[in-house]
């Protein structure tokens, strides 16, 4: 990888951590009167919004290289076990003075859960790819 590559990857990295940490406080801020009544809501989303902001800038960083691949289907399988370690109990019990509001999260957690799956399927295709990309560029250099 050459100087100029690296610093372009930097600089994009740089941007995209900024404007996630822009996000993140805006997201935070707009949903800290909703989550008033939920348990350890602001550090689960702390915790996951600044690991998934982590893995955005660590992916630009290793762009154009077969790390970057590899590191994306880590951050899939990591994304699939935080959302079932964050949503153990599957049922959301909010108490707002004399009324007790119950959702059974079950659902949406299996959707997201396959929607994350398919987020990973897609990074593992992607790696099998630009490792088939560069064993054909390989053999046809010799």
């Amino acid at each position: 990888m050459d100087k100029r590559r690296l610093v372009r990857n930097a600089v994009k990295a740089l941007v995209k951590g900024v404007v996630g940490v822009l996000i993140l406080v805006t997201i935070s801020e707009l949903t800290v009167s909703l989550a008033g009544g939920l348990p350890d809501y602001d550090l689960t989303f702390s915790t996951f919004a600044l690991i998934f902001l982590i893995f955005i800038v660590i992916s630009q960083l290793l762009s154009g290289t077969v790390f970057k691949h590899v590191f994306n289907v880590f951050s899939a399988l990591f994304l699939v076990w935080y959302l079932l370690y964050a949503f153990t109990a599957s049922v959301l019990v909010i108490n707002m003075r004399d009324i007790i509001l119950m959702v059974n999260l079950r659902t949406i957690l299996s959707v997201i859960i396959m929607l994350s799956l398919v987020g990973f399927a897609k990074a593992l295709l992607e790696l099998v790819n630009y490792m088939v990309e560069n064993i054909n560029a390989e053999n046809l250099k010799v």
